[in-house]
C-alpha cells in the first residue's frame, strides 16, 4: 500500500465533491428534487475540501527569510 503514501488526498476531496455537485445538478434537470439534507451533504463536502486545500497551502507558505 505503498501508493496511499502519495495520494492526492486534497485533490480526491475536491473532485468528489464536485462530482457530487454536478451529478445532483444533471439529476435535478431530469426532474428530481433534492432534499435539503442533501444539498447541505454537498455544501459540506466542498466545504471540507476547500478548508483543507486552504490549511494545508496556509501551513507550507513562505515564512520569508
Amino acid at each position: 500500500m505503498s501508493w496511499l503514501a502519495t495520494f492526492p488526498s486534497t485533490n480526491a476531496v475536491i473532485a468528489s465533491g464536485i462530482g457530487l455537485a454536478w451529478a445532483t445538478m444533471i439529476a435535478s434537470w431530469i426532474g428530481w428534487q433534492p432534499p435539503a439534507g442533501w444539498l447541505l451533504f454537498v455544501a459540506g463536502c466542498l466545504g471540507i475540501g476547500a478548508g483543507q486545500f486552504t490549511a494545508k497551502r496556509l501551513s507550507h507558505k513562505d515564512k520569508g527569510a
